[in-house]
């Protein structure tokens, strides 16, 4: 069955590393028939993830236990019916004024990025992706 996952995480590592990280991922997730977008903001890690549900249960597993990041927390698991990002085997969305506004409207500073509900964070991720340019 197709789901999707949304993650964030607090960031141990830069932006740099992070695109790293998306590059990385763009491999693995490609092999995998795994979709998504990678957001690094304020050290801040969200991430949207789909595939099959098998597949995506491993992979958070594994990121779970990734040393670039702390504090992972599940946003999001649902079914979906299809990809909304099917052509982005991970997606890197560049951090932006617009981006940034965004992300604050919907994660005050200092509050818990892990309180955001799943519908909340599914929004944030379709205004990032359609606000910033993907690389």
């Amino acid at each position: 069955m197709l789901g999707r996952l949304i993650y964030s995480s607090t960031a141990l590592c830069d932006a740099a590393e992070g695109l790293r990280i998306c590059i990385e991922a763009r491999q693995a997730n490609a092999a995998r028939q795994i979709t998504g977008a990678l957001y690094l903001a304020d050290n801040l890690f969200f991430q949207y993830l789909e595939g099959e549900e098998v597949q995506l249960a491993t992979l958070v597993n594994r990121i779970r236990k990734d040393k670039r990041h702390a504090n992972c927390a599940v946003l999001d698991s649902r079914l979906i019916s299809q990809p909304i990002f099917k052509s982005w085997p991970m997606a890197w969305l560049p951090r932006t004024v617009q981006t940034d506004l965004l992300t604050q409207a919907v994660v005050p500073r200092g509050s818990n990025p892990a309180a955001i509900d799943g519908t909340t964070a599914g929004t944030l991720f379709l205004a990032l992706s359609q606000s910033a340019e993907h690389h």
